[in-house]
């Protein structure tokens, strides 16, 4: 769960698939207005309108892969992290502050007592 990209890539190919729509649509409006003038006003603002789409779609875009790309730094941080704990021959049976502080980056307690405990991967749990 906390390294599967696959609902990421979901959501990038439904957005690469709508910028392409989108391009294709303006492109034919375009093509359209060539054939046929439409009034300059209605041309203008329609383009004006494709390319606040535009914009909007290329930011999600860019937020998704941005998205991803932590996603990727923490698989592979937790990927490197099981290799050395498998590779070591030592069995933790007790705290190891050392350990904690690599894996921890902060821990939150609360007035009720529960703690909120955010891993270096990024991830946060509550107890």
């Amino acid at each position: 769960m906390l390294t599967d990209e696959s609902e990421l890539d979901i959501k990038l190919k439904a957005l690469y698939t709508e910028l392409n729509d989108l391009e294709h649509s303006m492109q034919a409006f375009i093509k359209d207005n060539a054939m046929k003038p439409q009034v300059k006003d209605f041309y203008e603002r329609k383009l004006d309108e494709y390319d606040e789409k535009r914009k909007k779609l290329e930011s999600d875009i860019k937020n998704v892969e941005s998205r991803k790309a932590k996603q990727k730094s923490r698989r592979e941080l937790l990927d490197t992290m099981i290799r050395q704990f498998e590779a070591t021959e030592t069995t933790i049976t007790e705290f190891d502050e050392k350990l904690c502080r690599l894996m921890v980056n902060s821990i939150t307690v609360n007035e009720d007592g529960s703690m909120i405990f955010e891993f270096c991967i990024g991830e946060k749990v509550e107890c």
